[in-house]
């Protein structure tokens, strides 16, 4: 079996979502999707921040 961890659902201040991938970069998890799946007026973080 494989896991995945999908994208934050929900807005998180830059600084959390930094420290959450951080944490599932070393995590158990196969499959690791970035992103944010909320509005993009409430994004924390822009293009340049994925890259």
């Amino acid at each position: 079996m494989k896991y995945s961890l999908g994208p934050v659902l929900w807005y998180w201040p830059k600084e959390t979502l930094e420290e959450f991938y951080q944490q599932a970069a070393v995590s158990s998890a196969d499959v690791i999707y970035l992103g944010e799946a909320v509005c993009s007026k409430r994004r924390a973080t822009k293009v340049g921040d994925w890259l």
